[in-house]
């Protein structure tokens, strides 16, 4: 069994430029409620200096998310080159729907959040996983 570690550190980058799209100009100012950084109405409710503040303390995370990311990736590459017979769609939509999607759904049971902005946020995080790991899926049995 081989696993294709270009593909691997080309997914784990895409992860990282889908998140950058999925959570900024796609659902960016959704996002930005949810955290209790903007109002609705697309007001800041924190300064300019907070959020520059807060800016740039996510550097560590983001390197913790890429580092989480590759460990996604090269465990999608070793499932889809374990069981050759099985497609790699399939393999990552079992993976999601029996690890990924119950793990934020669980995680999101004890938010303080109204219900709404629970599935919204369940919906957000969910979807952009599935799409990922779809994605990868696929590649890694194209890339094998």
């Amino acid at each position: 069994m081989e696993i294709n570690y270009f593909a691997v550190l080309v997914m784990t980058l895409f992860a990282i430029a889908l998140g950058t799209v999925w959570y900024g100009p796609l659902f960016g100012k959704l996002w930005m409620q949810f955290m209790g950084a903007m109002d609705a109405k697309g007001n800041m409710l924190i300064s300019k200096e907070e959020m520059k503040r807060k800016q740039q303390q996510m550097g560590p995370w983001y390197a913790i998310q890429a580092v989480l990311s590759f460990a996604t990736m090269w465990v999608l590459a070793w499932v889809v080159a374990m069981w050759p017979t099985y497609h790699g769609l399939l393999a990552a939509f079992i993976m999601w729907l029996g690890f990924v999607m119950p793990t934020i759904g669980s995680g999101l049971i004890w938010d303080e959040m109204a219900n709404k902005e629970r599935l919204q946020r369940f919906a957000i995080t969910a979807t952009y996983q599935l799409i990922l790991l779809l994605i990868s899926g696929y590649l890694f049995t194209i890339w094998k």
